[in-house]
């Protein structure tokens, strides 16, 4: 927790916190398990946060001088324990990295042979340019584990689109943080539902037990969708996962 007066910088990547940071964990990119041990981890060594290099050797607030050496080993832990962990960044995706439209033409191939071409409903490079559509990537170190997207139906519903999970990454919780940040997203846009389309053959049962344990249900065909036997379509309400609220991914096991 931020307390007043003190700097307030993560630990993880010393980009400057807000002083609501504490009510806000769940709508941050610091909300990951490794930056709240960070935080935690720089109070046991005698900062209640860190200090960035800029401000070691300064006083702030009149306090006695920081511990560099204490400083220099939270950081080292918290960066050492991080690449053990194998920490996840996600990231705006850039339609023009190699490894993005190589994942991206593998999702569409993989795709080609499980249904009529009516019935396949996937985004290719320019549909995920449009104006209208969020396209996240996710990556471990430098390698590319998957990415997800977000688009805009009308003020108060939006979709989940292109989700994928690279087969270096499959059943590592890769698909669970994309959707996870995408639903979270969603909430901090102020969109009220969410809802999806996804196969209906065996080849997406994976994918459908992991919306159904994100609090997705059947629902009717939405926007431009016609009923379709090769379809199922989900969707949840986001109303009570306003910014600054959470909520609790079913345990499942198996997930992409």
């Amino acid at each position: 927790m931020c307390r007043p007066g003190m700097p307030k910088v993560c630990l993880c990547c010393g980009e400057s916190i807000r002083s609501t940071h504490s009510q806000q964990w769940p709508s941050l990119p610091h909300a990951s398990g490794w930056h709240k041990f960070g935080s935690g981890l720089s109070y046991f060594l005698g900062h209640t946060w860190a200090t960035p290099p800029s401000l070691v050797g300064a006083r702030p607030n009149n306090s006695s001088r920081p511990n560099t050496n204490r400083y220099a080993l939270g950081v080292g832990l918290t960066q050492a324990l991080g690449a053990m962990e194998g920490f996840l960044d996600i990231r705006v995706a850039d339609l023009e990295n190699p490894d993005v439209l190589a994942l991206l033409r593998e999702h569409l191939d993989s795709l080609a042979p499980t249904a009529p071409t009516e019935s396949r409903h996937a985004l290719d490079l320019s549909g995920l340019r449009g104006s209208d559509i969020t396209f996240w990537s996710i990556w471990d170190g430098p390698v590319l584990a998957g990415f997800g997207a977000l688009k805009h139906l009308t003020e108060s519903h939006a979709e989940v689109k292109s989700m994928r999970t690279a087969a270096s990454h499959l059943r590592q919780g890769v698909a669970s943080r994309v959707l996870e940040h995408i639903v979270q997203e969603a909430a901090a846009s102020g969109y009220s539902r969410l809802s999806l389309e996804t196969g209906s053959m065996a080849f997406f049962e994976a994918a459908r037990r992991l919306y159904t344990s994100f609090g997705f249900v059947p629902c009717p065909p939405f926007g431009g969708y016609k009923a379709d036997p090769n379809s199922v379509f989900m969707t949840m309400k986001l109303t009570e996962l306003a910014p600054g609220n959470s909520f609790k991914q079913k345990p499942l096991r198996g997930l992409p």
